[in-house]
C-alpha cells in the first residue's frame, strides 16, 4: 500500500493546468509536490513509529486507511484538473480536494487514540491543505 500511496500523491506534482501561464503552472506544480512530500514523509515516519511500537496496531491500521483516502483524493484532484478547461474549473477541483482532506482530517481526529499520532496526522493534513490553499492563491482564487 505504501508504494501505491506514494505513486498516487506524487501524481499531484505532475498536474498540468490548462489555461495557466507557464510560470503559474510551475508554481502550482511545486505547491502540489510539497503537499505530496508532506504526506509521504508523514507516512514514512508513522510506519517507523509503528514498527518501533510507538503506535498501536489499531491506530496504524486506521492511519493507513485514512492515507489511502488521501491517495484517492489526490488521484481525483489530478484527474479533475487534467479535464478542467480553465482556472475556474481548476479552483473547483481544488475546493473538492480541500473538502475531502478536511473530512479525512476530522475522521483522523475521531479515530486515532494516540494523542501524539493524532496530532501528527492532523498536522500532516493541515500541511496538505495549506499546499492546496497555496495552489488556490496562485490561481487567483480566494485566499
Amino acid at each position: 500500500m505504501k508504494q501505491l500511496f506514494a505513486i498516487a500523491v506524487l501524481a499531484l506534482a505532475a498536474v498540468g493546468l490548462v489555461g495557466c501561464p507557464a510560470s503559474t503552472q510551475q508554481k502550482v506544480a511545486q505547491a502540489a509536490q510539497t503537499a505530496s512530500i508532506v504526506v509521504v514523509n508523514f507516512q514514512t515516519a508513522e510506519i517507523a513509529s509503528y514498527q518501533q511500537g510507538l503506535i498501536s496496531p489499531a491506530d496504524h491500521q486506521f492511519i493507513e486507511q485514512e492515507l489511502g483516502s488521501v491517495a484517492v483524493a489526490g488521484k481525483a484532484l489530478d484527474s479533475c484538473i487534467a479535464t478542467a478547461t480553465n482556472t475556474t474549473g481548476d479552483l473547483a477541483c481544488i475546493q473538492t480536494a480541500t473538502t475531502a482532506i478536511n473530512t479525512i482530517n476530522n475522521q483522523g481526529g475521531l479515530g486515532i487514540k494516540s494523542a501524539t499520532a493524532k496530532q501528527e496526522f492532523q498536522a500532516a493534513m493541515t500541511a496538505f491543505n495549506t499546499s492546496l490553499a497555496t495552489i488556490t492563491a496562485l490561481l487567483g482564487g480566494a485566499k
